[in-house]
């Protein structure tokens, strides 16, 4: 695997370890202010939103050992990391 692609995974790997909790959402359609504003929300609950390639992810699910498929995820596909409190960072 390439440095820059080593990288992009252990970006995503961090933060499952680190989080107790996460979701995985479709951004398709969604205009950059509002991503952007959402981000803003998240941190401000302690929690990291990562937008990251389809395969990049699948690969840092298997390091972590997490057994998903994104089959079922058409298009952009991102991860909501926790904060303190996952059920506010869902709301």
């Amino acid at each position: 695997m390439r440095q820059e692609k080593q990288y992009l995974q252990d970006a995503i790997v961090q933060p499952i370890e680190k989080h107790s909790a996460f979701v995985i959402m479709n951004y398709a359609r969604v205009p950059a202010n509002t991503v952007n504003q959402f981000r803003r929300n998240i941190a401000s609950l302690g929690g990291t939103v990562k937008m990251t390639r389809k395969r990049i992810l699948m690969k840092a699910f298997q390091t972590a050992g997490i057994e998903f498929s994104l089959d079922q995820f058409p298009g952009h596909v991102g991860v909501v990391f926790s904060g303190t409190d996952p059920i506010e960072g869902v709301k």
